[in-house]
């Protein structure tokens, strides 16, 4: 089964041929301020918002988790094909709120819970490769063999480009 999600290079090409040309002095305004903002809930609509939002705005993507508490099972589909496009893709990425990502992500696998669908590892596991978290990647790899007695996964440098914005304060 592979999630509904479509290929962010092509998507972006488009749309980056019918916006006109940004200025340097937008570019940094456009990458300093949010494009899209988690709601507490991740439903399947903010992830259908947040399609919509990347194949519209030019690169850097600022996303903010910030306000992330939990993940709806019908968005899980979208936002591990979101991960694994970001993961294959040469995209830039910024992100304000990550830490809030991973540990709502990290609530949904709870080692040893074979209960747990394995969609939710795969998303935990590819936004730590987006985020170039290799330690907690290497942890959370080892927490799924154990929880469903198979080989865990190898760490696979993301194509993406990724910076975490949250604790740098805005210009002046």
């Amino acid at each position: 089964f592979q999630p509904a999600w479509f290929s962010i290079a092509e998507v972006s090409a488009g749309s980056m041929l019918a916006t006109p040309a940004p200025t340097k002095g937008s570019l940094a305004q456009a990458a300093d301020k949010a494009i899209w903002s988690s709601p507490a809930a991740l439903t399947l609509a903010a992830m259908e918002a947040l399609r919509d939002t990347l194949g519209a705005q030019p690169m850097p993507w600022h996303l903010d988790w910030t306000q992330l508490s939990q993940v709806e099972s019908g968005a899980l589909p979208l936002l591990g094909g979101l991960f694994s496009s970001l993961c294959a893709e040469p995209v830039s990425l910024r992100f304000t709120g990550a830490n809030q990502l991973v540990e709502t992500l990290r609530a949904l696998t709870p080692s040893s819970d074979r209960s747990v669908d394995m969609t939710s590892w795969e998303v935990r596991l590819n936004v730590l490769r987006t985020m170039r978290l290799q330690d907690e990647f290497e942890l959370a790899a080892l927490d799924f063999c154990v929880t469903y007695e198979v080989s865990p996964p190898g760490w696979i440098e993301a194509s993406c480009q990724y910076e975490d914005v949250s604790s740098t304060s805005p210009p002046q």
